[in-house]
């Protein structure tokens, strides 16, 4: 996969909004880490 396809990929907003939720996720995570 060439570098200008990667790029293209991570700043289309639905995988731009994934990342953000996930980063979301695991900064949440490490914050406060809800017992099961």
């Amino acid at each position: 996969m060439s570098l200008e396809l990667l790029l293209q990929n991570i700043l289309n907003p639905p995988v731009l909004f994934f990342l953000l939720g996930v980063l979301a996720a695991l900064l949440k995570s490490e914050l406060d880490v809800p017992q099961p």
